[in-house]
């Protein structure tokens, strides 16, 4: 008796086929005769394509640039896909620099002012609060495909007429890897909100999204807007937040003076104060009003750290100083490439370690 043969269970759906990202811009072909006269019509009887370029070019900076874009990503990290949307602050950027230059005492949440918050508002369309009652804005792109031509005109226009603004490093990253090399190069303005303070931990992440390979990749890249929040959080490193070593532009902002690398042209920072209300229960009794950074040393901080970024980028004196770090911290005992993964609640010399690396550091990073 034969044996029967066995039967295979069904298959399930195909698998979902990802198409590979293009490497270049939309590659428009030849237009053949029906595809002449289509355009040839458009440019007769369009009332767009009718005017001068040099008025088209204005109306499509209006309409699709000269503004502050929020970009950050949702859902799982599996799944990760970029959002955008248009900043709703009140105030500009432009005001918000001027009105940090002004001189404040500030002693409780009440008095800190309305450039450290302004874009508390600017939350995520998906969110919760920006469902209730106010939608918010985006870049509406569907004028790119309305036909070829203005596609050949517009297609980089948002990105070189707009300022990216991120609050993560994994927005910067996920948004760089899904531009084309004719977009990123296109990019002309960022803007950064960086949480700082006298423990380091919080900007590694930071550190480690702007790499030179990040830096390279944006040759076109001329202005930066920098936000810093500052908070001191732990009493037993207060005093570390007074050195000189921290004190110089070095201090946990190594990712951030990479982009020293670039031709900037302009550059504005703005360092405000974490709310008081916002830092940990456990961390209000440590004297946070007390250990504040003076008016002064904001300024001198932001000049140096200004100053930096302006000054020309010297590859050959980089690579010496790394080398001339390494022996000191080599004879010293002490991994400075490796310090960044310090275990939190490894207390055993964590002052002398921390003041020693930071020097080295802003040697590196600073001084050049």
């Amino acid at each position: 008796m034969p044996a029967e043969k066995r039967q295979l269970p069904p298959r399930g759906p195909a698998p979902k086929r990802y198409k590979a990202k293009p490497l270049r811009l939309l590659q428009l072909r030849k237009p053949n005769a029906a595809s002449k006269a289509i355009l040839e019509r458009n440019s007769n009887q369009s009332p767009l394509l009718r005017l001068p370029a040099e008025v088209r070019n204005q109306i499509y900076e209006y309409a699709l640039s000269r503004e502050l874009v929020h970009v950050d990503v949702q859902g799982k990290e599996s799944s990760r896909e970029v959002c955008h949307w248009l900043c709703s602050a009140v105030i500009s950027e432009q005001e918000a620099y001027d009105q940090s230059q002004v001189p404040l005492e500030i002693h409780h949440d009440d008095q800190i002012p309305l450039y450290s918050t302004r874009h508390e508002r600017c939350v995520k369309p998906t969110s919760r609060r920006g469902s209730l009652g106010r939608r918010q804005k985006v870049l509406h792109m569907e004028l790119l495909r309305s036909c070829k031509q203005v596609y050949q005109e517009t297609a980089l226009l948002p990105y070189t007429h707009n300022t990216f603004s991120f609050s993560s490093p994994d927005a910067l990253t996920c948004f760089i890897s899904t531009l084309i090399p004719d977009q990123r190069c296109a990019l002309r303005a960022f803007h950064f909100r960086i949480p700082i303070d006298d423990m380091p931990q919080g900007t590694w992440p930071w550190n480690d999204a702007i790499t030179v390979t990040l830096v390279k990749s944006l040759p076109g890249l001329r202005v930066l807007r920098l936000d810093l929040a500052l908070g001191q959080h732990c009493q037993r490193l207060t005093n570390l937040a007074r050195i000189p070593a921290v004190q110089d532009v070095g201090y946990v902002l190594p990712g951030v003076l990479c982009l020293q690398r670039l031709e900037l042209e302009d550059v504005t920072v703005i360092v405000n104060d974490i709310p008081q209300c916002k830092i940990p229960e456990a961390c209000r009794y440590m004297k946070w009003n007390a250990n504040r950074w003076s008016h002064a040393d904001r300024q001198q901080w932001v000049a140096n750290l200004r100053q930096k970024l302006l000054s020309q980028w010297d590859e050959t004196t980089w690579k010496k100083k790394i080398v001339e770090h390494e022996k000191k911290a080599k004879a010293a005992g002490i991994s400075w490439r490796l310090m960044k993964y310090m275990r939190k609640d490894d207390h055993a010399g964590i002052r002398e370690r921390m003041k020693f690396f930071y020097g080295i550091h802003v040697s590196i990073l600073g001084n050049q």
